[in-house]
């Protein structure tokens, strides 16, 4: 099966958001960017704006949206295409809806923390980017 992913890094100043996969989740304990899956006939961009509400009761500014990557992984039998979008405002206090953490991270700060392999190739694009 394939799966198109779209994520928000979301980035306030000098810092990165990142948040934790909860229990039961598989990977749970492990750190990422916020996003999931589109739905069927819905466009990234709605998907990121959907997903970002779901999971932190943020609405997103999609005029301070920016295509940032993508890239493809192999996840069991599934094929995943993770599409990446830096965000730069929102309306809204973070409010995490899946009993996820959340923290602020700066670029250099990444190493302190479990992210997810599928996450690990953007934070290296992101660290000379940003």
């Amino acid at each position: 099966m394939y799966l198109d992913i779209a994520i928000g890094i979301l980035k306030k100043r000098d810092f990165f958001l990142i948040t934790s996969r909860p229990y039961p989740k598989s990977y749970h304990g492990y750190w990422e960017f916020p996003g999931g899956k589109v739905e069927k006939n819905e466009y990234l961009i709605e998907a990121l704006y959907r997903e970002i509400y779901e999971e932190l009761a943020l609405k997103i500014n999609l005029n301070k949206v920016i295509f940032f990557n993508s890239y493809k992984v192999r996840r069991g039998k599934n094929f995943c295409n993770l599409n990446f979008f830096l965000c730069f405002d929102w309306i809204g206090k973070i409010k995490p809806m899946e009993s996820q953490n959340f923290v602020w991270v700066k670029k250099k700060n990444f190493k302190n923390y479990k992210i997810l392999k599928s996450n690990s190739k953007i934070i290296s694009k992101l660290i000379s980017s940003y």
